[in-house]
């Protein structure tokens, strides 16, 4: 299995019908949504435990719409390798193993930090719950569970794997290419998921997690040729990620 991974990222691919500048434009449409969903939610949310989740999951759904819409020929869809045309392993496998590899790759995080920490996206939830000693809402774990299982997975790897992967790979080489998404993805993460840059735990749980999570969801879609592989085992990652938010407030 790991030949065959290794031997997917490093093989060359046909070079996607979008060019660095698109692939580049989607990028930074990403971060415009940051803003704008964040914006939104500051606004139209009163309350403030859960009004970065909303305006994450805003966000998210407005980089999807913005992938399908900006790449709408029927050639680029193909390219994207998201639709019911791109081959696809069992889902219930790949979620297996998307949990497995979360459980493992947070295991490994704890070993180092010695702390066990919520996800970047969670963690305003699980402060206040914390500061103030009460539970998190009910809109608070809807909207926790809809982004971190469907709308970031979904986002996310059309961005990162369903264009830019490509385009890297197709100008930089394969490898490269690779590492080099896996590096912006978890820049992504760290400058728009990160609420205190000043902590340590930031560095591991906003930059190091994301691109090693980012080197993982790369592996998949390239091993796989399918992008909808890898978002459903980022969302495999979503919902360890809830699960454990779960088991600190209860805890």
């Amino acid at each position: 299995m790991f030949r065959s991974i290794w031997l997917s990222i490093r093989a060359t691919e046909a070079a996607p019908p979008w060019g660095l500048g698109a692939a580049l434009a989607a990028l930074l449409a990403a971060a415009a949504a940051m803003i704008l969903g964040a914006a939104l939610a500051s606004i139209f949310v009163p309350d403030q435990s859960y009004t970065l989740v909303v305006g994450w999951t805003i966000t998210t759904a407005l980089m999807a719409m913005f992938v399908f819409i900006y790449l709408s020929q029927p050639k680029q869809r193909a390219a994207l390798r998201f639709d019911s045309q791109s081959p696809l392993p069992n889902t219930f496998f790949l979620l297996l193993i998307g949990v497995g590899l979360a459980v493992t790759l947070d295991v490994l995080l704890r070993g180092v930090t010695g702390t066990f920490w919520p996800e970047l996206e969670l963690m305003r939830l699980y402060t206040d719950f914390l500061l103030y000693q009460r539970s998190i809402p009910p809109l608070g774990w809807v909207f926790a569970v809809v982004l971190m299982v469907i709308f970031q997975p979904l986002g996310e790897e059309l961005v990162f794997r369903g264009v830019l992967l490509p385009a890297l790979r197709a100008r930089l080489g394969p490898w490269p290419g690779y590492l080099l998404t896996s590096l912006l993805y978890a820049l992504f993460h760290l400058i728009f998921y990160a609420t205190d840059p000043n902590s340590v735990l930031v560095w591991w749980y906003g930059l190091v997690y994301p691109f090693v999570a980012g080197l993982i969801f790369g592996a998949v879609r390239l091993n796989t040729g399918s992008t909808r592989a890898a978002f459903i085992v980022h969302a495999a990652f979503g919902l360890f990620a809830v699960i454990k938010l779960v088991t600190l407030v209860s805890g």
